[in-house]
């Protein structure tokens, strides 16, 4: 036995809606923009309200899979990106957030 790394590659669209409060439409962009780059547009906390959050995957070009490494079995697995521990970090602090709040801010 062996052990693989398999890749895989999706093509989608991912549709956010915020609201937040600026003095510009300029503003409201800037403040947008490093809020992706934090990786928090998508976590709802005052000021900012997540008001739309979707992804579609996109019928083309079609999802590639595609076996990107092969290991010995006795191999120790790769270290994974940052990009996962980021991921984690999200999904811990949704976590812990949706405990906090007892019910939708919303309704």
């Amino acid at each position: 036995m062996k052990k693989y790394i398999v890749q895989l590659i999706s093509h989608y669209t991912h549709k956010t809606r915020i609201g937040l409060i600026a003095s510009s439409p300029k503003d409201a962009l800037d403040q947008a923009k490093s809020l992706l780059d934090q990786g928090d547009i998508g976590l709802n906390s005052p000021p900012v309200r997540l008001l739309y959050d979707d992804v579609e995957e996109l019928e083309t070009p079609p999802l590639r899979l595609f076996v990107d490494e092969v290991l010995t079995a006795d191999s120790v697995w790769p270290m994974p990106d940052e990009s996962v521990y980021q991921q984690f970090q999200l999904w811990d602090a949704n976590k812990v957030s949706s405990v906090q709040i007892k019910y939708h801010p919303y309704k």
